[in-house]
């Protein structure tokens, strides 16, 4: 889990979304409550630990569950709106 000094804290901008509150962490990163800062819409936030980011087989695992959940739609899956590198 992370240390209090590894979480974003809340009005963190980040990448064009503004953090609200953290919704949960698990080993390799933390899910965020967070708001696209031009259009207010509310987001969930997913954002790799420092310490696993270098990794790039971790990276790439990260970026193809990205890929496989935005071809997802269903009104009880959240919808993959944004990814990258910031």
């Amino acid at each position: 889990m992370a240390t209090d000094d590894e979480r974003i804290p809340s009005g963190t901008l980040f990448a064009d979304f503004e953090v609200v509150s953290l919704l949960g962490e698990g080993g390799f990163g933390a899910v965020y409550r967070a708001q696209h800062v031009e259009t207010g819409r509310e987001v969930a936030l997913k954002v790799l630990r420092a310490e696993v980011a270098d990794n790039a087989e971790v990276v790439q695992r990260f970026f193809r569950e990205a890929d496989a959940v935005a071809q997802l739609r269903h009104p009880n899956i959240v919808e993959a709106v944004s990814m990258g590198n910031d």
